[in-house]
């Protein structure tokens, strides 16, 4: 994890920062690892401490309000979860 960061991340006034287009090795999750941050957009954050082999994950479902699951692929009642 140390050297995905060192190669993909950034410092900003004390915060390692990922670039948003590297979001590509983040999963879909209702009870993700990682969320946006409400006072910048286009940002990521951690929402708990996340293992070193832990899968990165994000709630696609409450990024957007217009979002709309890809037929088949997300449940329903999976995405629901994620937004209570």
């Amino acid at each position: 994890m140390k050297a995905f960061l060192a190669r993909y991340a950034y410092c900003e006034q004390g915060t390692l920062v990922l670039c948003g287009d590297h979001a590509r090795f983040m999963n879909q999750s209702p009870n993700s690892s990682c969320g946006n941050d409400p006072n910048r957009r286009f940002t990521t954050l951690a929402l708990r401490d996340i293992a070193n082999d832990e899968e990165l994950t994000d709630n696609y479902s409450i990024m957007d309000e217009s979002w709309e699951p890809f037929a088949g692929i997300i449940e329903p009642e999976r995405m629901d979860e994620g937004a209570r």
